[in-house]
This record gives C-alpha cells, sequence and structure tokens, in this order.
C-alpha cells in the first residue's frame, strides 16, 4: 500500500474535482503484487501450483488487496507481530508439506490436497495490512460458525465504505487508496470463502501444535465467563478487538510485558498460534500460576499476565463474544449471536478421546463420583480380562465376541478403552475424567440414557448368578456396610443348593455385625451373648424350611393372609415335604460340618427351624421374633421388603418401616458397583460363567433397552469408519446428537429390513446365539449413508438423509476431503464399495461440500473421421501401458443446491451440494466424463488357485485396445485394454465400459494363469478386460 499512498501534494489538490470521475474507476486490485516478506516464503513453496495461483492473481488475492486497502488506515504498525506470525506459519507448513510424490498418490485431487494456506499467501502478496486483515479472519473464525463470521466481514465491509464516503462528502481528502478501495465490490461470496480458508488454516494449524493448543484451552477452561469486550456495534466491537490484540501481541512478541484485561487477547492467542509465558492471577488462586511455554519467538520478557478472574470450578468458563447480526438473514430483525472458544461447547477431539467421552456416556450416573467413576473403569478392565482369558483358554463364544467385526465392535471398543484408562494415573487421568465429564454432562442424548447399566451386567440378577453362594453373602455383606441401616434394620436371604437332589431352600444370616444380648440358643443350648455375624441355616429336623414362593408365584399361587388376626394362615393345603427321609438324614448328618465350618469363621450358627418366618411373596417377608428384636419383652412380627440383590439367589432384605427411600436411591446406583471389581480381581468370578451371563445380558438388550442398542450399533459403525481415516477429528457437538434419530442409522436399517440382509440368524457350533450376535455387529453403511455420518461427525451438527446425496464422491470441509476410495486406487485393489479415505485438504468453498457426479456423464461421440485411428490388433499377450498420456481432471460445473439444515431466510449456505465432473483427458484433450460410484470390486477377475502358474501367453483370440478411440468404438470380440499398472487409466476404462453396460473384468498386476483364464472365457460373450 505504501506506493499507492504515494499521492504528491499536486494530486491531492485535484483529488476533489477528479472524485466524481474516480468514482466509477474500475481498478483491478489483481495487479498489484508486492513480493512476500522472507519470513513467509515457505508458505508459498508449500501450496500446490493452484492453489499458489488463486493466492497470488485469483479470486483470493484481490479479497486480499481490497480487504487491506479499504481498513490499511486503522491498522496500528506491528512489524514485530507480523514477523513473528510468518516464522510461525512457515514453521508449521513445512511441518505438513507434501512432497511431490505423496501428492501424486491422490490423482486429480493431488492440487488440492495439503494444508490450506491461500489466505495467507494471498496476504502475504498484498502487504502488510492485508496480513493483519488475514489476522482478524483468524480471530473471527476461531469464535464464530462461518456464516456468522461472513456476516461481521460483510457488515464490517459495508460500514468501512460508509465511513470513506463520509469523509468524501465532508470535503476531507482521506485516503486516496481507501477511496479505490471502496469503490471495489467485495461479494458475500468472496468473503465467505476467505473466511473459508482462514478456517481450514487454523485447523491444520492446531494439529500442528497440539501441545501448546491443549495448554491454552486449559487456561480459557479456567477462566469465568468473559467478554471480548462490550462494544456494542459490530463496527466498533470488532475494530477494538482487534486492533488491541494486534498492539499487545506485538508488544508481547519484542519482549514487553503485558496485561490481559479482556478477552480479547486471549482470542488472539489461541487464533495466532503464538505463545508467550503467562502468568494467571486471582482470588481463586493461593498464589499466581505460570505457564512456561518457551516459545524462541517471543523475545525475553514477552510475558502475558491474565488479569481476568480465575473460574472455581463453575461452569460459565471461557471466552465469548455476543454481537447484533443484522445481516445474517434476509429477512428479520438483527440476530444477537453469541460465539465462544469454551472448549465443551466448540473443539475437535480424536477418535480415541470420542472413545472416553462416550464410555462417560455410558457410565455418567455415577461420574459425580470419584470413586465411583474408578470402580466402573476398573469394572470394565476385568470384564475385559475376564474375556481375554476364556477366549484362551478355548471358549468359542469368547473368542466369537473378542473377533467378531475384525475386534471393533461396541462391546470389544468400550472394555478395551476402559482398560486402556484404569491403569492411567496423574495427569494422563485428569484428561480422561475431564473427557468422561464432558461426556456425561453433554451427551446424555448421543446414545440415550441406558435402561440396562453396563448392558445389563449391573443388574444384581446378572452379577450374583456369576458369584458362589459365599461370595454373594460377601459382596451383599460389602455393600450394607455403605448403607445407612443398623444391624438389626438389614438382613440377608440367600438360596441354599443341594445339587444332588435338585433341590434347595432358603436361608438367613446378617448383613452387619450383631453386638447385642441375646435370648436365643446357640449349638450347646446355652444362652451367650454374640459379636458378629449370625447364620440361621436348616438342621433337617423338618421337611418343611421357609417356602420359596418365586416358583409358586410365577404359577398364581399366593400366600393366604387373614387381614382380621394379622397372621399367615396355616398352608397345610399348599405345602408338601419337599425333602424325603433319605434327604433329610443326609441333612441332619452334613449340619455340624456347616454349623462348625461357619462358626470358625466366628459366626454364630441358629437352627432356621426355630425361627417363624413367612414369605407373602418373593419380595416381602415376616419375621415374628427377629432375633435382633428381642429386649426383655417378645414382640409381634416385623415385615422386611426385598431392597438389593437377587430375591432367587441372594439379596437384602430391609425392615419395612426403616426404608430410607431418598437415601437408597441415591447410593444403590452405584453401590454393588464399589465392591464389585475387588470380587473380579480376586478371581472369584469363573471366566465362562462371566461369558455365559454377558452373552445373556447382550442378548436381551434388543427386547430391554432397543433404543441404547442401536445407538451402540451406529456409533460402532462410526468408530470403525474413523479408525480408517486417517488423522480425522470430530466436532464435539456431535455428543448431542441422538444417534436413533441420525438418518444414516435409519437408512441403514431400513434398507437392511427391506433386503433382508442382516439376519445372521445362525448358530455357530458353540458359539453365540444369533440374538447376541445381531445386537453386538454394528449396522452396515453404504457409500451415501457412510457420507452422510462423516458430515454428522465432521459437523457435529447436520443430519443428512443419504438419499439426497446419492453419487457422492467426496465431502470437502474446512480442512479435509473425504475422499471415495475408487478415486484414490486402482480398481482391482479396492475391496469394500463404501470404503472412504480422508486425506488434508480442500475445493476451496465454504461450508461443508458434497461433491456429486451427474447421473448421465458425457462420453465423446466417435466421429468417422477417425477411422483410421483404429486399428484393433490382436493381443500379444505383451502386459503395457499405451494410456500413459492420460490424465484424469476435477472440476465443477457451476451448480450448487443448498441442503435445508432447518434455518429459514438464512444467507449462507453451510451444506450443500456442489455438482462436480471427473473426466478424462488424453494429450490435453477431453475424451468421456466419468461415473466413478460403481463397485468395482465385484468386476475384479479373480484367480482361482491352479497348479499351471503363471504363463506368458493364451490362446484366446483377443483384440489389443491401445487408445480411447478404439475402446469407445466398442470391439466386437474380447479384448484387452493395455494401461497396466496405469491406475487412472484403468479406472477410467473401467467406468465407462460400466456406464456402457459393457460386460468388463479388471485384471490384477500379477498372478494371472492364462491357461485357466482361455479356458474359462472361451465361450463368453465379448468382454472387454481392463489391464
Amino acid at each position: 500500500m505504501a506506493s499507492v499512498n504515494r499521492i504528491t501534494s499536486s494530486a491531492a489538490a485535484a483529488y476533489l474535482e477528479l472524485a466524481p470521475s474516480l468514482a466509477n474507476v474500475n481498478f483491478d486490485f489483481a495487479l498489484y503484487k508486492v513480493e512476500a516478506p522472507k519470513e513467509f516464503q515457505a508458505v508459498g513453496q508449500a501450496l500446490s501450483s493452484l492453489r499458489r495461483e488463486e493466492a497470488e492473481s485469483g479470486a483470493s488475492h484481490k479479497t486480499a488487496r481490497k480487504l487491506g486497502a479499504l481498513f490499511d488506515r486503522l491498522i496500528p504498525s506491528t512489524p514485530e507481530l507480523l514477523k513473528a506470525y510468518g516464522l510461525r506459519a512457515s514453521e508449521i507448513i513445512r511441518s505438513m508439506a507434501i512432497n511431490s510424490k505423496e501428492s501424486s498418490e491422490f490423482g486429480f485431487f493431488a492440487n488440492r490436497i495439503g494444508a490450506d494456506a491461500t489466505s495467507i499467501w494471498a496476504a502475504a502478496t498484498s502487504g502488510s495490512a492485508a496480513i493483519a486483515v488475514h489476522l482478524l479472519a483468524c480471530m473471527l473464525a476461531r469464535i464464530w460458525e462461518g456464516p456468522e463470521a461472513t456476516t461481521i466481514w460483510y457488515e464490517l465491509v459495508q460500514k468501512q465504505k460508509e465511513q470513506i464516503g463520509v469523509e468524501i462528502e465532508h470535503n476531507n481528502f482521506g485516503d486516496f487508496g481507501a477511496f479505490l478501495a471502496a469503490q471495489q465490490e467485495l461479494s458475500r461470496s468472496q468473503l465467505r470463502d476467505w473466511d473459508a480458508s482462514a478456517r481450514a488454516w487454523l485447523r491444520v494449524a492446531d494439529e500442528a501444535k497440539r501441545k501448546e493448543q491443549t495448554q491454552v484451552r486449559l487456561i480459557v477452561d479456567n477462566i469465568q465467563k468473559t467478554e471480548v469486550n462490550t462494544k456494542v456495534t459490530v463496527y466498533d466491537s470488532v475494530l477494538e478487538a482487534w486492533r488491541s490484540c494486534l498492539n499487545q501481541m506485538n508488544c508481547v512478541v519484542k519482549g514487553t510485558p503485558q496485561q490481559a484485561e479482556a478477552g480479547a487477547t486471549l482470542l488472539g492467542l489461541s487464533s495466532w498460534h503464538l505463545y508467550p509465558d503467562m502468568i494467571a492471577m486471582g482470588p481463586c488462586l493461593a498464589r499466581p500460576a505460570e505457564v512456561r511455554h518457551n516459545d524462541p519467538l517471543i523475545a525475553p520478557g514477552g510475558i502475558l499476565t491474565l488479569g481476568l478472574e480465575m473460574s472455581s470450578g463453575g461452569k460459565d468458563v471461557g471466552v465469548t463474544w455476543s454481537l447484533p447480526l443484522a445481516y445474517l438473514r434476509y429477512y428479520g430483525q438483527p440476530v444477537i449471536a453469541s460465539g465462544s472458544i469454551d472448549t465443551a461447547e466448540k473443539s475437535r477431539i480424536t477418535l480415541e478421546e470420542l472413545m472416553a467421552a462416550v464410555l462417560g456416556v455410558i457410565t455418567q450416573d455415577w461420574i459425580s463420583r470419584s470413586s465411583a467413576l474408578k470402580s466402573s473403569l476398573e469394572l470394565l478392565a476385568c470384564f475385559s480380562e475376564l474375556l481375554k482369558e476364556s477366549a484362551l483358554k478355548g471358549n468359542l463364544k469368547a473368542q466369537s465376541i473378542m473377533h467378531l467385526e475384525g475386534g471393533h465392535s461396541w462391546l470389544i471398543l468400550l472394555l478395551n478403552t476402559a482398560k486402556n484408562f484404569a491403569v492411567l494415573n496423574g495427569s494422563e487421568l485428569q484428561t480422561v475424567k475431564k473427557l468422561l465429564h464432558l461426556g456425561a454432562t453433554h451427551g446424555s442424548a448421543f446414545l440415550g440414557r441406558p435402561l440396562c447399566p453396563l448392558f445389563g451386567m449391573l443388574n444384581p440378577e446378572t452379577y450374583m448368578g456369576m458369584l458362589e453362594v459365599e461370595d454373594r453373602i460377601h459382596l451383599l455383606r460389602e455393600i450394607a456396610k455403605q448403607l445407612p441401616y443398623k444391624p438389626h434394620q438389614i438382613f440377608i436371604r440367600y438360596k441354599h443348593d443341594y445339587p444332588a437332589w435338585n433341590k434347595d431352600t432358603f436361608e438367613f444370616t446378617t448383613a452387619l455385625p450383631l453386638a447385642r444380648e441375646t435370648c436365643k440358643r446357640d449349638l450347646e443350648e446355652r444362652v451367650k451373648e454374640s459379636q458378629g455375624h449370625r447364620r440361621w441355616i436348616h438342621t433337617g429336623a423338618s421337611s418343611q424350611p421357609p417356602l420359596d414362593t418365586s416358583s409358586l408365584i410365577e404359577s398364581g399361587v399366593m400366600m393366604p393372609y387373614d387381614e382380621t388376626s394379622n397372621e399367615f394362615v396355616e398352608l397345610e393345603d399348599i405345602w408338601h415335604d419337599r425333602f424325603t427321609e433319605v434327604e433329610l438324614a443326609a441333612i441332619i448328618k452334613d449340619y455340624p460340618v456347616r454349623a462348625s465350618y461357619y462358626s470358625s469363621l466366628g459366626e454364630g450358627v441358629f437352627r432356621l427351624e426355630d425361627e417363624q418366618i413367612y414369605m407373602g411373596s418373593a419380595q416381602l417377608i415376616t419375621w415374628q421374633f427377629p432375633a435382633s428384636e428381642v429386649s426383655g419383652t417378645l414382640k409381634s412380627g416385623f415385615d422386611f421388603k426385598f431392597m438389593l440383590g437377587d430375591p432367587r439367589t441372594a439379596a437384602l432384605f430391609v425392615k419395612n418401616r426403616d426404608i430410607r427411600s431418598s437415601a437408597d436411591n441415591s447410593q444403590l446406583s452405584d453401590v454393588g458397583l464399589r465392591c464389585l471389581p475387588k470380587l473380579f480381581q480376586a478371581k472369584k468370578v469363573n471366566c465362562d460363567t462371566f461369558v455365559d451371563a454377558l452373552c445373556v445380558s447382550i442378548g436381551s438388550l434388543y427386547t430391554h433397552d432397543n433404543d441404547h442398542l442401536m445407538s451402540l450399533k451406529a456409533f460402532s459403525a462410526a468408530a470403525i469408519l474413523y479408525n480408517k481415516l486417517r488423522n480425522a477429528t470430530v466436532d464435539v457437538r456431535v455428543l448431542r446428537q441422538p444417534l436413533k434419530n441420525a438418518q444414516w442409522r435409519i437408512s441403514s436399517e431400513r434398507r437392511l429390513t427391506t433386503n433382508d440382509a442382516n439376519d445372521h440368524d445362525f448358530l455357530e457350533p458353540g458359539g453365540l446365539e444369533p440374538a447376541t450376535r445381531n445386537n453386538l455387529m454394528s449396522i452396515s453403511l453404504d457409500r451415501s449413508e457412510t457420507f452422510a455420518c462423516i458430515c454428522m461427525f465432521e459437523s457435529g451438527r447436520f443430519n443428512v438423509e443419504p438419499h439426497r446425496i446419492k453419487n457422492t464422491v467426496a465431502i470437502s470441509s474446512v480442512d479435509s476431503l473425504f475422499i471415495a476410495a475408487p478415486l484414490l486406487h486402482d480398481p482391482a485393489s479396492l475391496t469394500g464399495h463404501s470404503e472412504v479415505e480422508r486425506v488434508t485438504g480442500n475445493v476451496g468453498r465454504a461450508g461443508v461440500a458434497f461433491l456429486v457426479l451427474p447421473d448421465k456423464p458425457m462420453v465423446k461421440s466417435q466421429d468417422l473421421d477417425v477411422w483410421n485411428m483404429i486399428n484393433h490388433e490382436d493381443y500379444d499377450s505383451q502386459r503395457i501401458d499405451c494410456f500413459a498420456s492420460t490424465t484424469l481432471h476435477l472440476s465443477f460445473t457451476g451448480s450448487v443446491v443448498p441442503i435445508d439444515v432447518g434455518v429459514a431466510s438464512a444467507r449462507d449456505m453451510e451444506i450443500y451440494i456442489l455438482e462436480s465432473v471427473v473426466s478424462v483427458h488424453d494429450r490435453g484433450k477431453w475424451v468421456a466424463d466419468l461415473n466413478v460410484t460403481w463397485d468395482y470390486g465385484q468386476w475384479v477377475y479373480a484367480s482361482k488357485p491352479c497348479r499351471h502358474g503363471e504363463g506368458n501367453a493364451t490362446n484366446l483370440p483377443l483384440t489389443s485396445i491401445d487408445s480411447w478411440a478404439e475402446l469407445i468404438d466398442k470391439p466386437l470380440k474380447h479384448a484387452v485394454v493395455r494401461a497396466h499398472n496405469n491406475w487412472q487409466a484403468r479406472l477410467a476404462a473401467t467406468s465407462i465400459c460400466l456406464f456402457r453396460r459393457q460386460p468388463v473384468r479388471i485384471l490384477p498386476s500379477a498372478g494371472i494363469c492364462w491357461r485357466c483364464w482361455t479356458k474359462r472365457y472361451a465361450h463368453a460373450n465379448a468382454i472387454i478386460f481392463v489391464d
């Protein structure tokens, strides 16, 4: 701008006279380009030729030049800051650079691969003012969504043009360069793409400086909610934030300490990837906290002191910015919009971090209690170990679970995640706890609140069934210690089995030790004081122990009760002797042995037959003279109600009048959880028994908790997909999206139901039941469902119906290109129709763009005058490439169709279909447009094992196709397209044949037995073989 502003005094004198005519000047800012500062040179060198051209002479350069000139006089001089920023940008882009060999692997996407630093280079070649404008673009992109940032840019430009116009009207000479800039058209689409490029750069730079950015986020997350500034208009607020941040950061860079009193400085700090040492001060801190970054680009002494109030752990944290946006909608009052850099609201996380958050969703009921959280991780880790142990012992069920879907079923994903986290400590564990808390507090809708905690494995009936009798009692006693009851208010009923006769009976024991004088007799018929636990066991003196009514109730029999006398009626009519004389004799003989054993444990042993215990239902017991209640005067019986456990095996019963419902509800959700890991770790659970119980629990999820199950199956599909996407991250806001409502999940379920393709209704010998297998398996996704899934996780917001994006071959979003595998690989190497790969790059458009191909691509018509170019020579078995001059290209037709996201009257498209064309050229001339959405895998020639080996020739009459003209001419017999090891030409030839419905087979690069091949196709109709 310096040269533009060197206006002579004589020119200035004539300015007012020329103003009317100057208003019509069409000054092309693209003609003006400066030498980029040396600190930025690495940025230009790393750009692809397409992006460099765009930055130096295309729309991006024009936008940078216009914005720089428009705001030049408002921008403070910050040479040290700009120099440091250039060095940091060069450092980052060197670390992310893709060499020419790597770039060539991406075919026609090569020019769009790599870090998008277009806006940086456009600014660097447009002057220092443009670089400062780029820094503002980074600030706005950091805190605002694309439409809001674009709106702010649009309003800034309009207001600045008005300011310049006002100065001219008041006969002030002003700035001639600014006057010329004010005459230039800056469309909303140009501003949108300007913002998009800065947004893409932020994403790339954040990844490159992940460690430093994490430290900055930790600081932001510990500051009480702070506004960027308090200005009420967009123009004033943005200019103040921008200029104050430029000045402060410039001072810091050159070594002058600064104090940040508002959120603007932190916003700039997180946006520009410069990291001064910081000192945090506040009333919540016992002493100032120092954060050392040791950034070599910050001169010694450049310390930033945060005078902002630190948070004491509340929810309202981070830097926010609220502005009235008048141009966000076509119609209506200005929208009061709020932006934030709060991590929980606006950040990206890796798949591993998402897994931790999902684990937080699963264990959300225990997150508030640190001990329970640790126990939940330990318990899941125990599950993982038991499953592995059982599989190693040869259990087919365990092996099937471990290897289902390549070890990526939702169950294994969660168990492995918990296992990895359970051994962490220190800062690593703190990070995991934050992620778990993130999932618990923000992700309740993601999977839905589970009706069966831990897939049903925390159902007392389930875990009690995995334990032996004494282990059940031990567990219940441990649980009772954590409940607010006294010893006489709670006891245990458990089932004692007689496996030799396939019979059982209930017995009783204390849940908490009793330490009171009792009138009951011990084995020697003496009255004594008893310390510790007591047990009432069946002696065999009667064949009528307390009734196990669970089976009777199931058959409709209820215990008769006389309300007038408040006593149970005699049960002679429904009670039958349960043990034979021989069995009773065995019980009597065994009684002293059992009694001696319990006595050796310090327990008082008493005859069950001496007690008057009645069971009115499976969950209600009346004990007429409980030993713990005897205090000199006998009282009438007490009702005890089931509270926890399994009434059929072992359970806690609490005196009905003493039940504390409020206390119980808050503790019972995790009371068993705290004790279970110890039993598992002590090997009290048989691994095969555990696997059986696990299979039963998971097999019943469809019936008991279907919404949660379907969400888990959908998540595992997304996790399997993202595990293959290189360096992909997800928007943290996806945790607020209910997966049960995801259109890609619904589409998959509907498609599979229609096709009846997901029955899996078979039982492998010794393997999983069909219900268990189906419940563990993820849903399958076709290509459009895959892209819809990626869109949801990439944006964190958009739930697109797959049928609207049919024929999509790629998604461009911020810094990522998600590309269908056929566009990147030889068709013979493709193993799945829906495979997608992720690379760093974009197509230079704002928002989320679905690259969709036309349904009917065009193919060059065959002119009669090329007859002399068609040879159709006999194939000589030479596997060579005759298509070396073939290239594939990606272009756009100009058709852009927005996808409705439910925002009425919006000016900017956040998500849209970008009609794209993949074309094949030969020696620079167009040959055809391609449909590359085929399932190429089914057209690959599969060699079968034989004893012949790979031969050198074939006896099958074949025609050689050595040019596109010969292919388009449609040979009348078997033919071979000779494009050996040229994957782009092979892809193009296969696509053209499939589109024209010509039979085609793709030959592998090696391993063909020509004798078998000849035999196989000797009598087939004409086929095109793509070599």
